[in-house]
């Protein structure tokens, strides 16, 4: 047994032997023996799937203009309010007091205007009292006007039907100016928020129909947005798809899955398989004259079973594609398998 196993190594160290994977050509030289396969350029679309966020597009923080006590409050989250009801009212007693002092005042500078342009005719007044005094009736009719004004935020009125989302506030507290009381969302305009890579934001465009899973369910939807700048960290853009029909389960902040196809681009194409990397970066074989030689390549994109080739190959070039055993730029090759051409186009 021990010499026949030896006579078995034997064997598979001979010249020629189908186990080593190469053929001997004339004159001595070994020939790996490959498969090949043909660069192709033409157009193709991707089909990408991508995490996504439900947003509300349409959203209002409303803030009071105006310090005072929360007089009225009457909505909860979840509540659904219409356009033009009252959202929350502050207690008006101060400001209204104030209000009909300003007019007093403004009432007592009308009769000194007045009074002072009959002693001017008179010449019993100087234009500069009369002017002085005009101009005191001016300064309280801008008071008056301003008060009135800051009635006016004392009341805020729902600019849109929404639902209520946020309340940070109850009856009775009192407000310093410009705090955040409560947010209203408009539901119809709940959209899905997700990122795409900067390189194929050119090759999809708004209005392009797309699906977005949402709780296990399928649902049409349209790109509604495409945002014009990309993130300079993770190269991925901003993109937004609007439901064609909203559904009732969806909430903002829940999780999707958005899947789109872009446009066809033409692209130059070789299987997967046949890109090496090594410490030098990436190449390929070529098939010259019976030699494989090393080109340098840059890929992109890998779609299935290909990969798309950035620069260093040209179309209907032949690559080896299976076989890379002991191959070297430089090394003799038989090519067991030819590419066919596509007769078809």
């Amino acid at each position: 047994m021990q010499r026949l196993a030896i006579l078995l190594f034997v064997l598979l160290l001979l010249p020629g032997s189908p186990l080593m994977g190469a053929e001997k050509k004339p004159g001595g030289a070994r020939a790996v023996v490959v498969e090949t396969a043909l660069v192709e350029k033409r157009p193709v679309s991707l089909a990408l799937e991508r995490p996504g966020t439900l947003k509300y597009r349409r959203i209002l923080r409303i803030y009071n203009q105006e310090e005072g006590r929360i007089d009225q409050f009457p909505w909860f989250e979840g509540d659904r309010v219409k356009q033009g009801e009252l959202l929350l009212e502050l207690d008006t007693r101060k400001l209204r007091s104030e209000i009909r002092k300003a007019e007093a005042e403004l009432k007592l500078n009308k009769r000194r205007v007045v009074r002072l342009e009959k002693l001017m005719k008179q010449n019993a007044a100087s234009d500069d009292e009369v002017a002085e005094a005009r101009t005191e009736l001016e300064v309280a009719r801008a008071e008056l006007e301003l008060l009135h004004t800051r009635l006016g935020y004392t009341r805020v009125i729902a600019p849109f039907s929404g639902i209520v989302t946020q309340r940070l506030a109850e009856p009775g507290d009192v407000k310093a100016r410009y705090e955040h009381l409560l947010t209203l969302a408009d539901p119809d305009s709940l959209i899905v928020r997700f990122r795409a890579d900067g390189t194929v934001l050119d090759q999809i465009a708004v209005g392009d129909r797309v699906d977005i899973r949402l709780n296990g369910r399928d649902h049409p939807a349209t790109l509604q947005r495409i945002f014009p700048t990309v993130d300079p960290v993770s190269r991925l853009g901003k993109v937004e798809a609007a439901f064609t029909t909203l559904p009732r389960e969806a909430r903002e902040g829940e999780y999707a899955r958005v899947r789109l196809t872009t446009h066809p681009r033409e692209r130059l194409l070789i299987p997967f398989r046949a890109l090496r990397r090594d410490r030098k970066g990436e190449h390929v074989y070529l098939v010259k004259a019976g030699q494989a030689v090393r080109q340098t390549v840059k890929s992109g994109l890998r779609i299935g079973d290909e990969i798309e080739i950035l620069e260093g190959l040209e179309p209907d070039q032949e690559v080896i594609a299976r076989g890379f055993l002991g191959l070297r730029n430089g090394t003799s090759i038989t090519v067991s398998s030819h590419p066919k051409p596509d007769n078809d186009g």
